[in-house]
């Protein structure tokens, strides 16, 4: 993940936010109840996911099992978690 993270450090600081590219990277991973689409979604709805620059979502540490309900409520109670761990509207 060190390295994920200093990708998109590099990718800030080289051009992206600055001109104001909108950049979205979803790790994922298979087996989850819902599709990545509707995750970001409800991640969207729920005010986790920025609107500006280069933005992460990091779908991989759902726990396994959970159905789509379940899958949702872990979404809207943990999505602090999953959006806000590289993800800053400015270049350090």
């Amino acid at each position: 993940m060190k390295a994920i993270s200093r990708r998109i450090r590099w990718l800030e600081h080289r051009s992206a936010s600055a001109r104001g590219v909108d950049l979205l990277v979803v790790v994922s991973r298979v087996g989850l109840a819902l599709d990545a689409d509707t995750c970001v979604q409800i991640l969207r709805e729920s005010g986790f996911v920025p609107t500006f620059g280069i933005r992460v979502v990091n779908l991989s540490n759902i726990p396994p099992g959970l159905n789509s309900s379940e899958t949702k409520t872990y979404l809207q109670n943990n999505g602090g978690e999953i959006c806000n761990r590289w993800n800053r509207h400015s270049p350090d």
